[in-house]
């Protein structure tokens, strides 16, 4: 009896995780093509810089697919390279370094990171390098009323959390 309890709590736990990672993405998705919208109002109501405003669109763009894809590595990787592309995107995308098991590409473990420039959230950030078991990893504390600690993801559940219904700007917006 107490070994299917325990087998039962463990389940929860995991569909809790699965839970809030699910959410992270969506949350992702929203604020990506909440960022896209007001792109697009600057460049109506504005002609100045249309490249530099199209080059960002193309970037957080570039985001949605990698997410919709499951290709949480891409925007990893197109951060690392790009300074720019940290700059433009909605979070910031950390793939963590060692891995003390193996497991495939698909389900390697990233960080989502909350850049204080989110109005949602609090407008100081800590970040600091810590080592868990081997594993390099980097946290978040977000400072004021809210504190939000980073999420983990992988390129599996970024695929499959991509897909819905957004409302930005009065607009529904669905994802298939």
């Amino acid at each position: 009896m107490e070994k299917e309890l325990v087998k039962q709590a463990v389940k929860e736990a995991e569909n809790s995780l699965k839970d809030k990672q699910v959410a992270e993405v969506k949350q992702i998705v929203l604020k990506t093509l909440e960022k896209i919208s007001r792109i697009d109002k600057e460049i109506d109501e504005t002609k100045s810089d249309l490249k530099e405003l199209e080059e960002q669109k193309k970037i957080l763009r570039m985001d949605i697919e990698d997410l919709r894809d499951g290709r949480v590595d891409r925007i990893a990787e197109r951060q690392e390279k790009d300074e720019k592309a940290k700059k433009v995107s909605v979070v910031i995308i950390i793939k963590e370094k060692e891995v003390i098991r193996e497991v495939s590409p698909w389900y390697m473990p990233y960080q989502v990171i909350w850049p204080t420039t989110i109005p949602s959230y609090s407008s100081n950030a800590v970040y600091c390098q810590t080592s868990n078991l081997g594993a390099s990893s980097i946290n978040s504390v977000l400072t004021a009323s809210n504190t939000y600690e980073p999420m983990e993801i992988n390129c599996s559940v970024a695929k499959y959390s991509t897909i819905g219904t957004y409302d930005v700007d009065g607009k529904v917006i669905n994802l298939r």
